[in-house]
């Protein structure tokens, strides 16, 4: 069949070619993960980690910015403030 194109099975059949699969959502949070940016309450001490018997690194001024970098223990997140990563307790922030 020398000049002749072969069809498609969509050609074929005259059905329509069928559209690209969209993206998929991305799966919901993990339990036990937390990310975006939150301020704080209340003068807040970063710690080492997420207990009061921790270290700490530094206190946070109330009202400051501090990023959640998703990591969650109980009531405690850690949290990133002025390129310094810690942990803080949640119910501080908002």
């Amino acid at each position: 069949m020398a000049g002749s194109k072969a069809k498609t099975l969509e050609q074929f059949y005259g059905v329509a070619p069928k559209s690209k699969p969209t993206a998929a959502k991305p799966p919901a949070p993990k339990s036990g993960t937390v990310k975006n940016s939150r301020k704080t309450t209340a003068n807040l001490n970063l710690r080492r980690g997420p207990s009061t018997g921790s270290t700490i690194i530094r206190t946070v001024p109330r009202g400051s910015a501090v990023h959640l970098t998703g990591k969650k223990s109980g009531t405690w997140v850690q949290a990133t403030h002025r390129g310094t990563t810690g942990w803080m307790s949640s119910q501080y922030l908002r």
